[in-house]
């Protein structure tokens, strides 16, 4: 598994050497910043995680810093003053820590200390100490801003990297979906779903700063493979923004569907735009169809309730049963009829 996530690594940036966009990276050098930290840190002392694990720091000019994890993280506004960091936002600062900070070359060591409440004065307080490595390579996920909007970009560079690592242990697997999720602000998380006809599967992850490849001996993740040529989800995204998405996309899916083809579904807090990934249109309605299925299961489930009901229901006595709930100012009744509230048919409506 780590010969897979090296080998991805050297396949992606490969790949998106010259690519524009992506996360703000320190001026040459790497300490020339207006703090002295601009870029990212990946932590160099504790266990060794690898890509799978690692925690970076990530210090943008715009004065915000980001601590990512493998999809998770956290973040707020940064601020310095001579060797004092303050991290506005961090776990460690709401919790009272005060934090010190030293550049060396390319090694960060940034120092906590906690004072211990209610002790003598003098008394030393809880102290940890970190080190970070400054990462000269661009992020493996680059993103681009397209107005007051962030999307992730060379999404067709890194899918076929992802499927030429997945093909070197089965030549039959195919790229099925992709899922993009912003889990920072600027910081999407990349699966690329790959399935086998004998239904093996693999799903490699990508964040900003972390990897992880894992093989499935079953998967169910689809037998309809996506085209090659998709435009890319920040084309997408600049689309779907543009034909009545609202705020920023928190994420997206890419998906063959049975008889409609293949299309984005990129996602906001207040909805939803799919956008024909080959032609760039806008699909109206739902795609995957499920809205429709779940529906006719809803309408025969209620069917089947009906029947129960009426079998059960004294003939003659259903209006005087539904007039009694209307008496008693229940809003809403079970009504024998939505039309003439004659006979035996369900609805829910309005007395």
């Amino acid at each position: 598994m780590k010969f897979f996530g090296l080998l991805l690594v050297a396949l992606v940036l490969a790949a998106c050497n010259g690519s524009s966009g992506g996360s703000a990276a320190a001026p040459s050098g790497g300490h020339a910043g207006p703090h002295g930290l601009v870029g990212a840190w990946a932590r160099a002392d504790g266990p060794q995680t690898g890509l799978a694990n690692r925690e970076v720091y990530e210090f943008r000019n715009d004065g915000t810093w980001l601590l990512h994890q493998f999809g998770i993280g956290e973040n707020g506004r940064y601020s310095t003053h001579g060797n004092t960091l303050t991290l506005d936002g961090s776990r460690k600062q709401i919790s009272g820590w005060k934090q010190t900070y030293q550049i060396k070359g390319d090694d960060l060591t940034i120092t906590s200390t906690l004072a211990i409440a209610g002790a003598p004065p003098g008394t030393p307080g809880f102290k940890e100490v970190t080190t970070w490595k400054y990462l000269a390579t661009p992020p493996l996920v680059p993103t681009v801003d397209i107005g007051d909007l962030d999307a992730p970009e060379a999404l067709p560079v890194l899918a076929a990297a992802a499927l030429k690592l997945a093909r070197t242990s089965n030549q039959n697997i195919q790229m099925v979906q992709i899922d993009a999720e912003q889990y920072l602000p600027g910081a999407f998380k990349l699966d690329f779903y790959m399935q086998a006809p004998d239904r093996s599967g693999v799903l490699v992850t990508m964040s900003p700063y972390n990897m992880r490849v894992n093989t499935f001996a079953q998967a169910n993740w689809g037998d309809r493979p996506l085209p090659v040529d998709f435009i890319d989800l920040s084309k997408a995204t600049e689309i779907a923004a543009a034909n009545g998405l609202v705020g920023p996309m928190t994420k997206a899916d890419f998906i063959s569907w049975s008889n409609k083809g293949a299309y984005w579904r990129i996602f906001s807090h207040e909805g939803a735009v799919t956008v024909d990934a080959l032609s760039g249109k806008i699909f109206s309605g739902d795609v995957s169809g499920y809205i429709d299925a779940y529906n006719a299961d809803w309408d025969n489930a209620l069917k089947k309730i009906n029947e129960v009901i009426k079998a059960a229901m004294p003939k003659g006595h259903g209006r005087s049963w539904c007039q009694t709930l209307h008496d008693s100012s229940v809003s809403t009744c079970l009504s024998l009829n939505p039309t003439d509230h004659k006979g035996c048919e369900y609805a829910a409506v309005t007395c």
